[in-house]
């Protein structure tokens, strides 16, 4: 991933498509996505879910909300749902700064000092139906005026077979649901410079506008996927002593390397 790094002079890797790493809401996608949940969130939905193909940005969202709710809710993010419960009702409880267990006191005590409480799901296609009976207890529990007192988002990938549990789930709680878009035409040009500008390059020295667009084809708009093949891309242009990449280059290197 770095060996293009000196050869452009750039200060870090510009596609690094690692948790964490890049700019989170770099699309107007996400964005939306966050404006979606928070606005729901504060109209006192109680179960939500974020879904979206593989590689769209589902788990970025997921991994900056806390920061965006922290004013306003406790938030516990589950990153693994596949834990044994008790591990998870554990986790779920330090992060929620609870006392004790996650029992209907501790929750009202919580949210009795003007907190929403809100639990965040990612990777939540891969839940069983032990941890969906669990959600489905903490949904039901109500304060003294008959409040709920949790609330629920799940980021799951879509249904590949229409079989798995969480969606199943979903459709019965009548949840809402909110899909993530992909990356449009009018909007990768815009993507890649953010990802360029952090890691130190000016706009425009390494892609040409047509070899943005053919990106996107390649890609089909998936976030993940343009970050691997803008990196594919580079690291090759640099092997070949290529200053800035058209759309010539792009497609010669991707049917070179079969993705």
């Amino acid at each position: 991933m770095s060996s293009y790094l000196d050869y452009y002079g750039l200060q870090k890797a510009p596609f690094d498509s690692r948790p964490g790493r890049g700019p989170v809401l770099a699309t107007g996608a996400l964005r939306e996505g966050l404006e979606w949940v928070t606005r729901h969130l504060e109209a006192d939905h109680t179960l939500l879910c974020v879904g979206g193909t593989e590689g769209v940005g589902r788990s970025s969202l997921a991994r900056v909300l806390p920061g965006r709710l922290a004013s306003s809710c406790r938030v516990a993010r589950l990153v693994d749902p596949r834990r044994p419960w008790p591990e998870l009702r554990v986790n779920i409880a330090d992060q929620l700064s609870l006392n004790q267990a996650i029992s209907r006191a501790a929750l009202i005590s919580a949210r009795s000092q003007g907190d929403r409480i809100v639990l965040l799901v990612d990777a939540a296609e891969r839940a069983d139906h032990e941890l969906l009976k669990h959600l489905d207890e903490l949904l039901d529990m109500s304060g003294p005026a008959r409040e709920r007192l949790v609330q629920i988002v799940l980021f799951a990938r879509d249904p590949e077979t229409g079989r798995e549990p969480a969606w199943r789930w979903l459709d019965d709680r009548r949840a809402l649901v909110h899909p993530l878009d992909r990356i449009s035409p009018t909007e990768i040009a815009g993507y890649v410079r953010r990802r360029l500008e952090t890691a130190g390059c000016r706009p425009g020295d390494l892609f040409s506008e047509s070899a943005v667009l053919v990106v996107h084809r390649h890609s089909q708009g998936v976030a993940r996927r343009i970050n691997l093949i803008c990196d594919v891309v580079l690291a090759a242009a640099a092997r070949d002593g290529v200053r800035k990449v058209d759309a010539h280059r792009v497609d010669q290197i991707m049917g070179s390397s079969g993705r």
